[in-house]
C-alpha cells in the first residue's frame, strides 16, 4: 500500500534527510558568494559577500527568489565553515 502524505509530511521527511548533508561543495560555494576560493578569504569578507547578494534576492524584498536565498545561506554556511 502506498504511503499517504499529510500536509508537507514529504518536504519535511526530505529537509531532515538532507539538512546534514550539504548540496553544494566549497567551489561551488565560493562561486555563488562571488569569492575567490584562492585568495585568503576571511569571516568579514564572507559576511560582506553574502549582504550584497541578499539584498537583491532577499525572499522579503522578491519571494520568488526564496529557494535561491536558502541557496545563497548554505553557500555562506559552508565557507564560514571551512574558514574556522
Amino acid at each position: 500500500m502506498p504511503k499517504v502524505y499529510f500536509h508537507n509530511e514529504k518536504s519535511i521527511d526530505q529537509n531532515i534527510n538532507t539538512k546534514n548533508s550539504s548540496t553544494l561543495s566549497l567551489v561551488e560555494s565560493y562561486k555563488i558568494l562571488n569569492l575567490d576560493i584562492n585568495k585568503k578569504t576571511t569571516k568579514q569578507d564572507v559576511n560582506k559577500a553574502y549582504i550584497k547578494i541578499q539584498k537583491k534576492i532577499h525572499p522579503d524584498i522578491s519571494p520568488e527568489t526564496s529557494r535561491l536565498s536558502s541557496i545563497v545561506n548554505e553557500a555562506k554556511d559552508i565557507v564560514l565553515d571551512n574558514l574556522a
